[in-house]
């Protein structure tokens, strides 16, 4: 999570993540740009048996002109 502000769910985590995250060997926000836009608040990405689904702001901009700020949490799940 790297803004929980809204704590929407049971499981969100208490604190936002304090350390650095990569996504397949590149910083988070350019590997998360690679992915597809999906309904203007978050974008997917498919990376080897994972999918990861990146949140963000609902503003009326493209997936790359978007900065860290705008996004809000990354989940990733093993896909079946």
């Amino acid at each position: 999570v790297f803004n929980n502000s809204k704590k929407t769910a049971v499981h969100t985590p208490k604190s936002n993540f304090p350390g650095k995250l990569t996504i397949n060997g590149e910083d988070w926000l350019s590997a998360v740009k690679k992915g597809k836009d999906m309904f203007g608040n978050y974008c997917k990405l498919t990376v080897k048996s994972f999918v990861l689904f990146a949140e963000y702001k609902p503003e009326k901009k493209p997936l790359s002109e978007r900065t860290e700020n705008d996004f809000t949490l990354i989940e990733m799940t093993h896909t079946y």
